[in-house]
C-alpha cells in the first residue's frame, strides 16, 4: 500500500506508528514521515507489528496565537454524536469504532517538548475506549495509574504519588541498584486470573530506560519526600481516598458520564486495597529506603 506526498511515493508504513499500550494496540498516522520517525523514536520499546484496533489520523494544526496549555484536558472534553472536542479546540476529532478509524486535529503547541504529556491524555482515553470495547468486564479492574513501578526478583513494587513526590528519584536510585524499572510516571494496574499485575506503558517521565514488562504486584507505597525513611500502615479508607487521586480518569473518547467513571475508579481502588499490601512511604533520596522496605514483614507474604 502506498501513500503519495509532495516528496514522492513513500510506503504507508513510513507514516504510521503502531503503539502497544498494555493489551491494546493503536496506530498513529501522520502526513510527514520525518515527524512519524521522531514519534517512533520517542516511543521505542513500545512499538508493535500487531494489527491496530484503532487507526488515528493525526492532522497537526499550525497556529500563530499563543496558547495557555492546561495541566489536564480530560475534564474539559465535550461530545456531540461521534465528535469530541478537548479543551475548546486543542484536540478535535471523530471516532468510528465500527470502522476502527479516528481522525483528530491537534494544535501543534501540544506536540512540542514536554507538552506531549498533555497530548498523551488523549491517548489515555483511547486506551480506555479500546479496553472497554474489547472486554467491558476486564475494564473494571484495569486502570492507568500515576506511579513508578520497579521489578525486583520477579516482584512488582509500585510507588505512587503526585508530581514532585519522588517517582523519578526512586527510578534513578533503583536503576543504580540494577533493579528493573518498568516506568517512572504511568503504569497499568490490572487484575489477571484473580491477582493484580503491574506493567509499563509508553508514557514515561524523566527516566527513559524503561522496560516493557508486566509482573505480579507485590506491594504499593504512597510516597512523598521526608526527613527520614518512614514506612507506616494506613487504613483501607485512607489508602483508597489517596490512591484514587493517582488513577487516570477512566472516561472513553465519547463518554460524558463522569459520575460513573469516578465510581469505577473508587471501586477499583477499594478492590486493590483488599488484594495488595499498601503503605505510606516518606523517604530520603538515597537507597536506604529499600532497606526499610526489606525490613518490613509485608502482610500475608512473609
Amino acid at each position: 500500500m502506498k501513500a503519495k506526498m509532495n516528496r514522492g511515493i513513500i510506503n504507508i508504513e513510513d507514516t504510521e506508528c503502531r503503539l502497544q499500550i498494555g493489551d491494546v494496540c493503536c496506530a498513529l498516522r501522520f502526513k510527514d514521515p520525518e515527524y512519524c520517525a521522531s514519534v517512533r523514536e520517542y516511543y521505542k520499546g513500545f512499538l508493535t507489528k500487531n494489527e491496530p484496533a484503532l487507526t488515528i489520523d493525526v492532522n497537526i494544526v499550525l497556529h500563530q496565537e499563543e496558547i495557555n496549555l492546561p495541566n489536564s484536558i480530560l475534564m474539559s472534553k465535550t461530545v456531540e454524536g461521534n465528535n469530541f472536542d478537548f479543551h475548546s479546540g486543542l484536540i478535535t476529532g471523530t471516532l468510528n469504532l465500527d470502522k476502527k478509524q479516528c481522525t483528530i486535529n491537534v494544535k501543534n503547541a501540544l506536540l512540542a517538548e514536554r507538552s506531549v504529556r498533555i497530548f498523551e491524555q488523549f491517548l489515555f482515553q483511547v486506551y480506555y475506549t479500546l479496553l472497554k470495547q474489547k472486554n467491558p468486564d476486564r475494564g473494571k479492574n484495569n486502570f492507568l495509574v500515576h506511579g513508578c513501578a520497579i521489578s525486583r526478583e520477579g516482584r512488582g513494587y509500585l510507588f505512587s504519588g503526585p508530581a514532585e513526590s519522588g517517582k523519578s528519584t526512586i527510578a534513578k536510585i533503583s536503576s543504580d541498584l540494577h533493579y528493573t524499572i518498568l516506568n517512572d510516571e504511568l503504569v497499568i494496574v490490572n487484575k489477571a486470573n484473580g491477582h493484580y499485575m503491574v506493567g509499563s506503558t509508553p508514557f514515561r517521565g524523566d527516566f527513559v530506560e524503561n522496560s516493557n514488562e508486566r509482573v505480579p504486584l507485590y506491594a504499593i507505597f504512597l510516597i512523598g519526600h521526608g526527613k527520614e525513611n518512614i514506612i507506616k500502615k494506613i487504613s483501607e479508607r485512607e489508602f483508597a481516598a489517596r490512591f484514587v487521586r493517582e488513577v487516570v480518569y477512566s472516561g472513553t473518547l465519547l463518554s460524558m458520564d463522569r459520575k460513573k467513571a469516578l465510581l469505577e475508579m473508587l471501586e477499583f481502588c477499594t478492590d486493590v486495597a483488599s488484594e495488595v499490601p499498601f503503605y505510606e512511604l516518606r523517604f530520603l533520596p538515597d537507597s536506604r529506603f529499600w532497606d526499610s522496605i526489606d525490613s518490613l514483614k509485608i502482610e500475608g507474604r512473609g
